[in-house]
């Protein structure tokens, strides 16, 4: 595996440690009798199963993250330090995470552990980031034209009068059986949407810190 590390400063480079050890560790688990073709990480001071290549770069005209992007082969993957270090705007940012989702090339967010704590299996990483970029879009508002591609999983349908409903139950002023019941929803579909949607208001949350 050959992990493409894209920083601000080499500063920033300390951020990638925590998921490239757990990667390793992971990669490890897997190939636990195989360790040829390993590379020494010297800031790590171990032998890796995975390469690990340094890009830096001030971040104004992104040359050296489109270049990378372009060099990024199948079995490939792409670390940044942060969401904002994909783009000068919001919107910037989508268009990155479109990339990664339609490409289905995994991308490390150093500070959005679950990019990489559950693995860089195509489909959970495209899943967390289409999550992500749902919530970009809903959080600014932010108008897009339809993605066909863009996919982790497929979107939850809301009742129009969820939000209301949520919020009545959330304080206790209605229980699940009448939210079921307001919402027209079956037990099975009402717990998934609500799993579903107190994920993305935590990252919602979690995000507005992060642009802040």
């Amino acid at each position: 595996m050959k992990i493409y590390q894209y920083a601000d400063s080499t500063e920033d480079l300390q951020q990638f440690l925590t998921p490239v050890s757990i990667l390793n560790m992971q990669e490890q688990m897997k190939h636990m009798n195989s360790f040829q073709n390993t590379m020494e990480l010297d800031i790590l001071g171990y032998h890796l199963p995975i390469m690990v290549v340094n890009t830096v770069e001030n971040r104004r005209s992104f040359r050296s993250f489109e270049l990378l992007k372009s060099n990024c082969e199948y079995g490939d993957v792409i670390a940044v330090t942060s969401v904002k270090a994909l783009g000068l705007n919001e919107k910037d940012i989508v268009a990155q995470l479109d990339w990664f989702i339609e490409r289905n090339i995994p991308l490390i967010i150093c500070d959005t552990p679950s990019t990489y704590e559950y693995g860089l299996a195509n489909s959970v990483n495209r899943a967390v980031l289409s999550t992500i970029r749902q919530s970009l879009v809903e959080v600014n508002n932010i108008v897009l034209k339809p993605n066909k591609h863009n996919a982790g999983r497929p979107s939850m349908k809301y009742p129009e009068n969820w939000e209301e409903l949520y919020e009545q139950w959330e304080n206790k002023n209605i229980t699940s059986k009448e939210f079921m019941e307001k919402a027209n929803l079956k037990k099975a579909t009402f717990y998934n949407l609500l799993s579903d949607y107190k994920k993305n208001l935590e990252l919602r949350d979690e995000l507005n810190q992060k642009m802040a």
